[in-house]
């Protein structure tokens, strides 16, 4: 039997960064809290790495055993299972630059499939570096031909489409 893998990313040089971010502004907030108006700003300063971390927190992980998607909460309970047949589309959404080497910025994909009552549902994973992508994309393509892989597509274009039936 395959084991499975966790393919998804864990975000820890986010976390760590967001850390960074709450910390400094905490230092720089108890210093000058006297002044009501630079406590509006600093709600604003507080706000973005809050949001990154919620992001980060509530994103599922993902694991794979050549065969299957395996979905987990945060809290590492399994929430659902994928066979690789039920997936109709997947989606590249991200930004990288090439200097030379392949320089990952934002890697995203989105994958759409059906579930066991038959509705369209769909998963994104941000994959850890080490994962090999075109392996999964051919992993992907043997069990299910009629899967529709996206390598060249924008960020935007997903949210603007977010529902298109072209997808599957």
């Amino acid at each position: 039997m395959n084991q499975k893998e966790n393919i998804s990313s864990r975000f820890i040089l986010t976390k760590i960064f967001v850390a960074l971010w709450l910390i400094s502004g905490f230092y720089l907030f108890f210093q000058n809290s006297n002044n009501t108006s630079e406590i509006i700003d600093y709600f604003q300063l507080f706000s973005i790495p809050l949001l990154l971390l919620f992001f980060t927190a509530t994103r599922k992980e993902v694991q794979f055993d050549s065969k299957k998607f395996y979905l987990s909460n945060w809290r590492g309970e399994e929430i659902e299972v994928i066979p690789l047949e039920k997936i109709s589309s997947m989606l590249y959404a991200g930004i990288e630059g090439n200097h030379g080497m392949m320089f990952n910025i934002f890697q995203a994909y989105r994958f759409f499939y059906f579930s066991k009552d038959g509705t369209k549902k769909e998963f994104w994973l941000y994959p850890r570096f080490k994962v090999s992508i075109p392996q999964l994309q051919k992993k992907l393509k043997t069990a299910n031909p009629d899967v529709i892989i996206l390598n060249d597509s924008f960020f935007i274009a997903h949210l603007l489409f977010r529902n298109e039936d072209w997808f599957r």
